[in-house]
């Protein structure tokens, strides 16, 4: 069949909320560590996740701040970006819009994404692409939209033949400035009626 629409879909928030270093967290110094890591007044977060910093040097800077081990959070760091999941009743609806349409995980997301997630996940079997921020350098509101336009170059298809589904409003918001259509979603269930919406389009639309 030939593809005219593609479907972006984010990861944290949208398909999965699990967070980096989960079994640590709990620990008083973790907390102190993590503030200093995505408090407002730091861009070290956002800038790990423009490929800026690698995991291995935040897991060193987490280690300087939290007073821990370097190899008891990089175990452990590791761990959790292996253990995090996307339900099977989710993963079933996109391969159904798979059939006709190109479905892409579109994420603000760090090198271990790549490394660790993707492979545990077998994430490549369940999206057409997969986009990751640190391997484009930007977020996807920044460089006038060409997190999503790049793909849509090389797969020819136009802005307004598009979707995306995503937990925050910048993103979407940005998306439908672009010329395109986005879900704003907050849970599980809105993440389905959304595919499920968009696959119905799609089906009277190809």
């Amino acid at each position: 069949m030939n593809k005219k629409f593609v479907i972006f879909i984010d990861w944290y928030g949208t398909l999965n909320s699990d967070l980096f270093w989960s079994g640590l967290l709990p620990r008083p110094e973790m907390k102190v560590a993590k503030q200093k890591l995505i408090g407002p007044d730091t861009d070290i977060f956002n800038d790990w996740m423009r490929g800026k910093y690698t995991s291995e040097e935040i897991n060193r800077l987490m280690a300087e701040w939290s007073g821990l081990l370097y190899e008891l959070l990089w175990k452990e760091f590791v761990a959790s970006c292996q253990v995090m999941s996307v339900d099977e009743s989710v993963k079933e609806i996109i391969q159904e819009l798979r059939l006709s349409a190109y479905v892409v995980l579109a994420t603000c997301n760090m090198d271990c994404f790549n490394k660790f997630t993707v492979p545990a996940l077998k994430l490549e079997e369940v999206f057409d692409k997969i986009i990751v921020s640190s391997d484009l350098g930007f977020l996807k509101t920044e460089k006038d939209g060409e997190f999503f336009l790049s793909t849509l170059r090389e797969i020819n298809i136009s802005i307004e033949r598009s979707f995306l589904i995503d937990d925050s409003k910048s993103p979407c918001d940005f998306f439908t400035a672009l010329g395109g259509h986005a879900y704003q979603i907050n849970n599980k269930n809105e993440v389905i009626s959304a595919i499920e919406n968009i696959r119905q389009f799609v089906k009277l639309n190809q």
